[in-house]
């Protein structure tokens, strides 16, 4: 199992007892650009995750249903009959776009 989150405890003296080696390294003792650096550091990193995640979909990409009219019986049925009626196309033809013409 991947971990993809958690909660991480800053050291910190102004949440408990930080030994005195460790002082220089507390959270409270940096400076304010790298505080910010590590706060911001969470939600850039949960937007990249998302970045990445949606590029990977749309680069694997995701099969979508052919649109064949009069393929199954509808309510749109007598549509699509008049539609191939008035272009000549067939039970078979796919529909590609809205317009007056037929791709076989």
């Amino acid at each position: 199992m991947l971990p993809l989150g958690g909660y991480v405890k800053m050291l910190d003296e102004r949440e408990g007892s930080v030994p005195a080696a460790e002082r220089a390294r507390a959270y409270n003792n940096r400076p304010l650009w790298q505080r910010s650096s590590i706060v911001a550091a969470g939600p850039a990193a949960n937007l990249l995750l998302a970045v990445l995640l949606y590029a990977a979909a749309n680069w694997v990409g995701l099969e979508e249903p052919k649109a064949v009219l009069g393929a199954r019986r509808s309510a749109a049925l007598p549509i699509a009959r008049a539609w191939r009626r008035a272009t000549g196309c067939g039970a078979s033809c796919r529909t590609t776009a809205v317009s007056s013409r037929c791709s076989r």
